[in-house]
């Protein structure tokens, strides 16, 4: 198992001009593949390499450039968290993940790591999963769709969408910002259709 790579969603709490800060683990929660990450799982990893940068990836895509780069990580018994920097002047893609935080449609962490130590485990559902004591942190991805409900963005640097996403679960955040989207959307077909009828040109 030292070379599997596993992956774990967690939270992004506010983008500001290309600055996020995240928590990048949980600790001790049960997640969507019925794992828990115990604490200090990330302890001797972070001895060795805390203070290196680790890449800021696009949905743990390793064939693109990195988005930016986490650094100053701290472990707390409720998770591991860091700050990221997004490369903003040198990435175009950054630019668009920035964006799309500020609209509420990616917000969530998800971590790639080697799992070094870990046991199957009953959950009180019957089903088996991991209690992950040892990992090694190799990068941590920006995501969509957290698999934590409260893993959402809680404060933007847009002024005009703050009323939108201001508390709720990440499904509600979500649907917030996709129906924000359609309004938009919708609104612009209808613009061009009045425009055509009263032969305007846009």
């Amino acid at each position: 198992m030292a070379n599997e790579i596993i992956h774990k969603q967690a939270e992004i709490t506010s983008p500001e001009a290309g600055i996020i800060h995240a928590w990048l683990s949980r600790y001790g929660n049960v997640d969507d593949q019925n794992d828990i990450v115990l604490p200090g799982a990330f302890g001797d990893w972070l001895e060795a390499n805390g203070d290196k940068p680790v890449p800021i990836l696009k949905g743990h895509n390793l064939s693109e450039f990195p988005l930016g780069h986490w650094r100053d990580f701290e472990e707390t018994p409720a998770g591991l968290k860091a700050i990221g920097v997004l490369a903003m002047d040198e990435n175009p893609e950054a630019q668009t993940a920035a964006a799309l935080m500020r609209r509420g449609l990616v917000n969530g962490v998800s971590v790639g790591f080697k799992l070094l130590e870990g046991k199957a485990t009953r959950r009180l559902d019957g089903k088996f999963g991991r209690d992950i004591s040892k990992a090694w942190l190799m990068e941590a991805s920006i995501t969509p769709r957290p698999s934590n409900p409260e893993a959402v963005i809680t404060a933007l640097d847009d002024e005009d969408v703050k009323a939108i996403f201001k508390g709720g679960d990440a499904s509600e955040i979500v649907a917030a910002g996709c129906a924000k989207l359609e309004a938009e959307y919708w609104a612009a077909v209808l613009v061009r259709a009045v425009a055509r009828r009263e032969g305007l040109a846009l």
